[in-house]
């Protein structure tokens, strides 16, 4: 008898559940304004090794390297209100910068960092060695931005 009270109670239940699921019954509203949408720019940046800038002296603390890139497409409506969102090419794999990577030559250890700042109309690239040895200067290297507004 506890089992038929089950069966009933549960179908009452379900019953319920439907009806409550029904959804509006009058007429459709206007539609609503259009929203605004997101677009975006995505541009690939490759960089020679003989086109990077040393900053500082040869293995002086603080040197590091950069590459500027004219950006016709960053305008101040990106750069104000906007986002980029950047990526180094390691490997065959798009990492997101800030990129940091452990290397070594099988006596000594460093951090190798590469990271990007800009501004209207321009990127700049930057790679840094933790050791700051810098008397040799960084590989070929692709870089990848996508600027959203």
């Amino acid at each position: 008898m506890i089992t038929g009270i089950k069966k009933i109670l549960f179908a009452l239940f379900m019953a319920i559940t439907l009806m409550a699921c029904e959804g509006p019954t009058g007429p459709m509203g206007p539609e609503g304004p259009q929203g605004e949408g997101m677009d975006w720019i995505i541009k690939t940046y490759d960089v020679k090794s003989r086109d990077w800038v040393r900053v500082g002296e040869v293995d002086e603390l603080g040197s590091y390297f950069y590459y500027d890139f004219d950006e016709p497409d960053l305008s101040k409506f990106i750069f104000d209100s906007g986002a980029l969102i950047g990526y180094y090419l390691d490997g065959g794999a798009w990492a997101p910068m800030l990129y940091s990577i452990p290397v070594h030559d099988g006596q000594n250890i460093w951090t190798e960092t590469y990271t990007y700042d800009y501004t209207v109309g321009s990127i700049r690239f930057y790679v840094n060695i933790s050791d700051f040895y810098t008397k040799d200067f960084p590989g070929d290297m692709t870089f990848r931005i996508v600027m959203l507004y």
